[in-house]
Parts: structure tokens; C-alpha cells; sequence
């Protein structure tokens, strides 16, 4: 028997579990998931995003940085303005693995 045979895979197990933890908590603000809504029909900038959500734009910044903590957002540069853009494919990869740990 190998001591630590195991270590990684409960390793790699606990760290997958502890990101799957923190994007619920991310995604269960409902100012968040409305960004992500926004998000999925097009690009925004942040002063677009204050204005259709009736937020400041500090309040902006911090769920923004959070879903960039994330990698659910990514910004790009468009002319003079600084643009969220929604990964779809790490939305989508992170709710897979949601699905897998509470289903298994």
C-alpha cells in the first residue's frame, strides 16, 4: 500500500467542490444573475450595466469583480470603452460540475 496514493484525486475532489460552493454563492445575488442575463444578449460596458439595473456604478464594480473572480466575465477593450463579456463555455462548465456533485 502506497501512503498518499489518493492525496491528489481528494485534493483535486475538494478544490473542484470548494469552486462549485463558491459560484452558488456568486450566482444566487439576484443583481448578479441579472448581469449575466445582460450579459448573454451582448457585450456591455459598466455604465450601461449602472443604467439598465438602476445601480451605482461602485455597486457595478463589485459584482463585477466577483463574477471576474470567477472567470464568468472577462473584459475587453472596444474603442474608448472597457466591455463585460460573459464566458459562456466557463458558465456552462461550472454548472456541469454542479450538476455532477449534486447528482452523484
Amino acid at each position: 500500500m502506497i501512503l498518499g496514493y489518493r492525496n491528489d484525486v481528494l485534493a483535486s475532489q475538494r478544490e473542484e467542490k470548494e469552486a462549485i460552493e463558491q459560484f452558488l454563492k456568486v450566482i444566487s445575488d439576484k443583481r448578479r444573475l441579472e448581469i449575466i442575463g445582460l450579459l448573454k444578449q451582448s457585450n456591455r460596458y459598466a455604465g450601461e450595466l449602472a443604467q439598465l439595473l438602476m445601480l451605482t456604478p461602485a455597486a457595478i464594480n463589485y459584482h463585477t469583480n466577483l463574477l471576474i473572480d470567477l472567470n464568468l466575465i472577462r473584459i475587453t477593450r472596444m474603442d474608448s470603452r472597457i466591455y463585460y463579456v460573459l464566458d459562456t463555455e466557463r458558465l456552462a462548465a461550472l454548472m456541469d460540475q454542479t450538476k455532477s456533485l449534486l447528482l452523484r
